[in-house]
C-alpha cells in the first residue's frame, strides 16, 4: 500500500513537498526491495506538482501519481510613516519605516511610497503600496498633518512731535 500526500500551508520560506509511506504485505511490513520517490519539493507561492513513483522491486507492482503542493501568499508587516507637524516653510512625505516577511527578511525592495510632499496646512496623504510574489499585496496612505503655526505679530506704535499728520 503507497499512501502519497500533498503539502498545503502559508509561504514560510522552506522547501515542502509530497509526504509518504509504503506498507508491504504481512510478514514484509517495510516492502523490501522497493523504493519510493516523492518528486519535486517548492519554496515559493503558487507551490506546483509533486510527481512521485513507487519501484515496487521484486515482489511488487510499480505506481505512480500527482499531488498538489499548495503554497500561498504570506502576509508581510509593512510600517510607512507619515509626518505630524507645525508649518515650517519645508516639504514634508512620507517614509518606510520597516518592511519585514517570514523569518525578518527585509522586504523594503518591495515597498513604493508615493513621491508627494506638502509644504502647506493641513497636508495631505501619500499613497503606499507593496507586492512580492510570495506575500499578499498591500496598500494604504500615510497621512502627512501640517498645522498652522503662530505668527509672530510685532505692532509698534509712533513716537515722535506732533506735524498735524496722520501716523499709524
Amino acid at each position: 500500500v503507497v499512501a502519497v500526500t500533498g503539502y498545503t500551508g502559508v509561504y514560510d520560506a522552506t522547501p515542502h513537498g509530497a509526504s509518504g509511506t509504503v506498507t508491504g504485505v504481512t510478514g514484509d511490513l517495510a516492502a523490501a526491495g522497493s523504493s519510493l520517490n516523492l518528486g519535486s519539493s517548492y519554496t515559493d507561492f503558487p507551490g506546483g506538482t509533486a510527481h512521485w513513483t513507487f519501484n515496487g522491486g521484486t515482489n511488487y507492482l510499480d505506481e505512480a501519481g500527482d499531488v498538489a503542493i499548495d503554497i500561498s501568499k504570506a502576509v508581510a508587516n509593512i510600517l510607512v510613516n507619515g509626518y505630524t507637524g507645525t508649518f515650517d516653510a519645508a516639504p514634508h512625505g512620507a517614509t518606510l519605516a520597516s518592511a519585514t516577511g517570514v523569518a525578518g527578511a527585509d522586504l523594503s525592495a518591495s515597498v513604493t511610497v508615493g513621491s508627494e510632499t506638502f509644504t502647506n496646512a493641513p497636508g495631505g496623504s501619500v499613497a503606499w503600496s507593496f507586492a512580492n510574489n510570495n506575500y499578499a499585496p498591500q496598500n494604504g496612505t500615510a497621512d502627512i498633518v501640517i498645522n498652522k503655526a503662530d505668527a509672530v505679530v510685532a505692532v509698534t506704535g509712533y513716537t515722535g512731535v506732533y506735524d498735524a499728520t496722520p501716523h499709524g
